[in-house]
């Protein structure tokens, strides 16, 4: 069960779950699904997102925003303004 943001700088805690974003990953361990979910808090949403390898590791990346874009211009699912 998720708990908090995934991002590492930040682990806020999970109350709800009106902003932000959630991500879930199905791995097989032989013929057993093991589903795990991940969170990030909607202010990290802004600057962060995830990333799975190849090896379906689930890792927190910074985002590469546009030089000179203010946040109010961001859009996209999961942003807030």
């Amino acid at each position: 069960m998720v708990t908090q943001c995934s991002n590492p700088e930040c682990r806020k805690p999970l109350t709800h779950l009106n902003n932000g974003r959630v991500i879930r990953t199905v791995q097989h361990q032989g013929a057993v699904p093991v589903i795990q979910h991940y969170w990030l808090c909607g202010e990290c949403y802004l600057r962060h997102d995830f990333s799975i390898s190849v090896a379906d590791i689930v890792s927190c990346i910074r985002r590469e925003l546009p030089q000179g874009m203010p946040k109010k211009h961001i859009s996209g699912p999961g942003f807030a303004a």
